[in-house]
């Protein structure tokens, strides 16, 4: 999951896949 806090598309993405669920908080 690194490639997606590389990657703006992703992490938005991401959160709008997941949206309780926080890239920053798997740090």
């Amino acid at each position: 999951l690194v490639f997606l806090f590389e990657n703006e598309f992703a992490t938005r993405w991401f959160e709008e896949k997941f949206p309780e669920i926080k890239l920053y908080s798997l740090l």
